[in-house]
Parts: structure tokens; C-alpha cells; sequence
């Protein structure tokens, strides 16, 4: 049987890997429980700290808006991390512990990247014709140097992910669940990002722990 990891002990030093680029996924992200501590199977929670875990602030803090955002949907509160600390500190595990003690959280979330990776595909141009005029009236269509053009193609760049969610019992200081999602074909980070936070708030509440 797995040990519950402490939040107090755990490492919050990751990879800081960033979520580059990532639009309209071609699927939902796939699910894949885990671990789920079947001893905190009744527990529900109100109060949860969203935590994500990027090198860029900027990505990080979008992610932990949006499944905040996700959370509160359900009727529950939910705080972005980068909201309950100053700034665009680095994460830390006595941040997150300051944080709980401030601000009453009974629960943490945290979200990593496990890999990445991209590949590009780039689709047949077409060719046009660029006119200069070489004198004549302007309706002089054969006083013009013509000058074929090959217009670039359709350039799409697609994604793959693999991420960690974890949820940690925050009162007790252990873990009780997780999941890993992987996704396909993004190109829009934004997309990514809303898709992965409803996938994670869903399979969240498929597993009882939000309140009622």
C-alpha cells in the first residue's frame, strides 16, 4: 500500500517545467487515476489552494486562476496560489504552510508537468504574382514585371502533455489523491488550460471530495 506523502515534507522544487504553447486541443485530455487514500474516502472540502507548477509566472499564474476559476464554479472556495503570496515569488514549501496557516485552506492542489514535447507540420503554400508597374496608364495591364510569389503554407504546431494533479489533505498533511492527464495536439495555451482544469475539477468531484 502506498504512504501518504506530508505536505510538510514534500518538495515542491520540481521541474519547473513551463506549458509552451498549448488551442484547440483535438481531444479531451485523458484521464488516469492514480492513487486515492480510500481512509479519507468521506472527506469533503470547502477551502482549497490552487497550486501550479511552471517557470513561467505568467503560464502558472493563468492555471491557477482558471482552475480556481473551475473550483468556485461548484460552490466551493478556491485561491490561486499567486494570489495568497507576494508576487511572483518561487514557490515554496513554507509559503504553502504560511499560506494554509493565513488563510484556512483545507486542502492543497498541485499541479506539475511530468513531460512535454512538440512536433510542427507545415502544409503546401500556393503561389501568387506580385506586379510592379513599368510605365503606362494604370489600366495598362500588360505595362506590368510580374513577380510569382510562394506564399508560405499552414504552419501547426502540436503539443503533447503529461501532467500530475495531487490533492493533499491539509489539516492531516498528507496526500489522498491523484491523477495524471495527458493531452494531444494542443496549440493554444489557453485551451489547454481550460481543458485540463475542468478535466481535473471533474474528476475531483466524481471522487466525493468537494462540500455540499
Amino acid at each position: 500500500m502506498r504512504t501518504p506523502t506530508t505536505i510538510r515534507s514534500i518538495s515542491l522544487a520540481f521541474c519547473l517545467a513551463t506549458v509552451a504553447g498549448l488551442a484547440a486541443c483535438n481531444s479531451a485530455p485523458t484521464v488516469t487515476p492514480v492513487f486515492q487514500d480510500e481512509t479519507f474516502a468521506s472527506h469533503q472540502f470547502y477551502n482549497i489552494l490552487v497550486v501550479g507548477i511552471s517557470a513561467d509566472y505568467t503560464n502558472r499564474a493563468q492555471f491557477e486562476r482558471t482552475l480556481a476559476s473551475e473550483l468556485r464554479s461548484k460552490r466551493i472556495y478556491a485561491a490561486a496560489y499567486h494570489t495568497v503570496t507576494p508576487g511572483s515569488d518561487a514557490i515554496s514549501r513554507e509559503a504553502i504552510v504560511r499560506a494554509l496557516d493565513t488563510n484556512g485552506f483545507d486542502a492543497v492542489l498541485v499541479t506539475r508537468i511530468l513531460d512535454q514535447g512538440q512536433s510542427v507540420e507545415v502544409g503546401e503554400g500556393i503561389t501568387t504574382a506580385k506586379a510592379s508597374t513599368i510605365g503606362g496608364g494604370p489600366l495598362n495591364l500588360f505595362r506590368y514585371d510580374y513577380q510569382e510569389l510562394n506564399e508560405p503554407g499552414s504552419i501547426d504546431v502540436n503539443l503533447n502533455a503529461r501532467l500530475s494533479s495531487e490533492l493533499f489533505a491539509a489539516e492531516e498533511g498528507v496526500m489522498i489523491w491523484s491523477i495524471q492527464l495527458e493531452t494531444e495536439g494542443a496549440d493554444n495555451i489557453g485551451v489547454l488550460i481550460d481543458d485540463v482544469s475542468a478535466e481535473i475539477v471533474d474528476a475531483i468531484e466524481d471522487a466525493g471530495y468537494l462540500a455540499r
